[in-house]
């Protein structure tokens, strides 16, 4: 679905409509979605802005409880997980939220890496 919604953006940019031959497309697309500032237009990765999205409903779901989806069951594949356990520490503290076996509490290492 990823690659059919790109299509439509590329279809909209160069051609204007839905769909736009290689023809028509003048400028690679990963260029055209990096950022104003690197050379882009600022048209979203939609992979990477969809990847961002899910960390952050995974960081919610550790940091607010309070917050609107904290009682849906949110399906999380095992790269996004892995992707978030890559990117954060978890300080035990209280226990409340800790996952022993799955946070990187011991030196920035989970217990499931060490073992």
């Amino acid at each position: 679905t990823l690659k059919a919604l790109e299509k439509i953006q590329r279809g909209f940019l160069w051609a204007g409509r839905a769909k736009a031959n290689g023809g028509n497309c003048h400028v690679n697309w990963q260029r055209v979605a990096r950022p104003i500032a690197l050379g882009g237009l600022g048209v979203r990765d939609l992979a990477r802005t969809g990847l961002a999205l899910r960390t952050r409903w995974l960081w919610f779901s550790r940091t607010d409880q309070g917050r609107a989806w904290a009682g849906l069951d949110l399906q999380f594949s095992d790269d996004d997980r892995a992707f978030f356990f890559a990117s954060t520490t978890m300080s035990v503290g209280n226990d409340a939220q800790a996952l022993f076996w799955e946070d990187r509490w011991i030196d920035g290492r989970s217990v499931l890496e060490i073992a």
